[in-house]
């Protein structure tokens, strides 16, 4: 068992700890935080199964080990509320080869593997403004400003610009202890559940844009002279489009890999035309330059899109 592996188990052991010591003292709150104890320490038994044995990179030949750990999982989740529960039992009853597909099929990012209720238009949640961000760095392998190591992922009060906290969002210091915003919020003029829709507005939808546009066109600059009082972003944050820009020549291919690396193949055949439409404007004479105009505005038009800013 490697030191990772030992801290993921103590760090589920806590928290099944933790919930076990808060339910008797909130009524309401009990049966939910004794449930939520239990799927901890089932969850830390999966992980030690997991640990225990010998990993491979291959999906396929860890399915069986995935598969039988995570049974005690689905049990437990019986016991849980209606829905989850519904879904636990009809797991537990998929026969081998049915449960292995299902895993290897979902994985891959199938819609068809995540079910009916998936594609129900109201179904979704709105990314928040940290995750919306870490998304887009990890969709486009953020490096230092000048592309020769890693980002130094500081974008947040440190950074030249706090990234999340202009969108409402500052990193560990939300406004009460509801967290950033309370959880019944209703998305404006429908009854449909949106939490994370308390925080945004019109004029922060813009500012989401604006994010993205420093991102993706301008990057964010290293402190080339640091002190003790500021010695933060030594390496700066930029993305790299390189894998976009080898496809800038082929606008269907371009859209076709955004679809798959930011909308998991969801990109409806009216905004893959509208995309390839807008690349198809960006005609400069220099080919490196076209290149890296398409990719730029290419990544910008799917991040910014409203079906990007949906997780569904």
């Amino acid at each position: 068992m490697t030191p990772g592996s030992a801290d993921v188990l103590s760090g589920l052991a806590k928290r099944a700890e933790r919930a076990e010591l808060l339910a008797p003292q909130a009524a309401a709150a009990e049966a939910p935080l004794r449930f939520a104890a239990g799927l901890y320490r089932a969850q830390r038994e999966l992980a030690r199964t997991l640990a225990a044995g010998p990993l491979s990179a291959d999906l396929d030949e860890q399915a069986g080990s995935l598969l039988a750990g995570a049974e005690p999982l689905l049990r437990h989740a019986v016991s849980g509320p209606p829905r989850l529960a519904e879904e636990a039992r009809a797991r537990l009853q998929d026969d081998a080869q049915t449960a292995r597909t299902r895993l290897l099929v979902y994985w891959s990012g199938d819609p068809e593997a995540r079910g009916d209720e998936k594609t129900d238009p109201n179904y979704g949640k709105l990314r928040e403004p940290a995750q919306y961000i870490n998304n887009i760095l990890r969709a486009f392998n953020a490096k230092s400003f000048d592309k020769s190591s890693v980002s130094d992922g500081v974008l947040g009060t440190r950074s030249s610009t706090d990234f999340p906290g202009t969108l409402d969002q500052p990193i560990f210091q939300p406004t009460t202890v509801f967290s950033y915003y309370q959880p019944d919020y209703e998305v404006p003029g429908t009854k449909i559940l949106g939490p994370a829709f308390g925080i945004l507005s019109s004029s922060r939808t813009l500012l989401r844009a604006n994010v993205v546009n420093t991102l993706i066109y301008t990057g964010v600059t290293a402190n080339t002279t640091p002190t003790a009082i500021s010695p933060d972003r030594p390496l700066g944050t930029s993305l790299d489009l390189a894998n976009l820009e080898v496809l800038s020549t082929n606008p269907g291919a371009l859209a076709d890999l955004l679809n798959g690396l930011m909308l998991h193949g969801t990109m409806s055949t009216q905004m893959r035309t509208s995309l390839i439409n807008a690349i198809n404007t960006i005609n400069d004479a220099d080919a490196p330059t076209r290149a890296r105009k398409r990719a730029q505005s290419a990544a910008y038009l799917v991040a910014t899109s409203s079906q990007y800013d949906i997780q569904r």
